[in-house]
């Protein structure tokens, strides 16, 4: 009888060892197939990467506070010999060198400090680039442990930028030299800027209520229809005018004064009225 039972538990437990490793080569299967998964995903990711025209990493600091690559991918990272095989042991300020290091550490210091952060216009390897710093893994006290980034090549409009801000300048400066008094008014005619000459002649701005379109003085000189035409597009040179701008603010020195201007509208490509001059 002892036998009879020794032999039903032997061949029992040779069934449940069978049943446990064909579960186990079933998971294991299923383990392999998820495994091709995330390999695929992961060459799928490093594809898409290595397309775009940009240089995405990821940072930490070391026991010494220097900030360190983990992962540097992108066409400019490979442009620039900045790939992570390339950048491997090295720290942020070997890559960039003390001067240009100098100029970003701050941005970095805020994402390690729980702050995503954009700089804009920094020089590399005689281009403009802008970097995006955002912080990525935390420890369990909420500190920064990790932080992502994204590196875009801006040249071209960075350039074209420093070229429209020198240009507004050198206007923004015949505008305020210019001997003749000169008046830039919203589409609406209130005020927006003046020049020198303009406060030589009226000493003072408009308040934020007046119009040139609802001027009273203007008005009774004859002007009304001549400021219609600029509304219309036209560029109008107004007959000279006895004028006191203290009748219309108090605030302007009580002193008439006989002028001459020309008007003109300037318009949007949209056909928008955007100023009037």
């Amino acid at each position: 009888m002892w036998g009879i039972l020794v032999i039903k538990l032997y061949k029992i437990s040779r069934m449940t060892i069978a049943e446990e490793l064909k579960r186990a080569k079933e998971q294991i299967r299923v383990l392999e197939r998820e495994l091709v998964k995330a390999q695929q995903r992961e060459n799928e990711l490093y594809r898409i990467i290595e397309t775009l025209d940009s240089h995405i990493f990821r940072c930490r600091k070391d026991e010494n506070g220097e900030i360190i690559p983990l992962f540097s991918e992108g066409r400019i990272a490979q442009r620039y010999r900045l790939k992570t095989g390339q950048v491997e042991g090295k720290s942020l300020r070997e890559i960039m060198g003390e001067k240009l290091y100098a100029e970003l550490e701050p941005y970095y210091s805020k994402a390690f400090d729980g702050e995503s952060v954009e700089y804009r216009g920094f020089l590399y390897g005689k281009r403009f680039f802008s970097v995006m710093v955002i912080p990525f893994l935390r420890g369990p006290t909420g500190q920064v442990k990790e932080v992502v980034g994204i590196i875009h090549d801006i040249t071209e409009v960075h350039v074209s930028q420093i070229e429209a801000q020198r240009n507004s300048e050198v206007l923004n400066r015949f505008i305020d030299y210019n001997p003749y008094s000169i008046q830039i008014l919203d589409g609406k005619g209130y005020h927006l800027r003046e020049n020198k000459a303009y406060l030589n002649l009226f000493k003072t701005r408009p308040g934020e209520n007046w119009s040139l379109l609802d001027d009273s003085q203007l008005k009774n000189s004859g002007l009304k229809g001549l400021l219609s035409r600029v509304m219309q597009g036209e560029v109008v040179e107004t007959p000279p005018v006895w004028y006191n701008a203290h009748l219309t603010d108090s605030k302007y020195p009580d002193n008439p004064v006989c002028i001459g201007s020309v008007i003109f509208p300037v318009f949007l490509s949209s056909g928008k009225l955007e100023y009037i001059v």
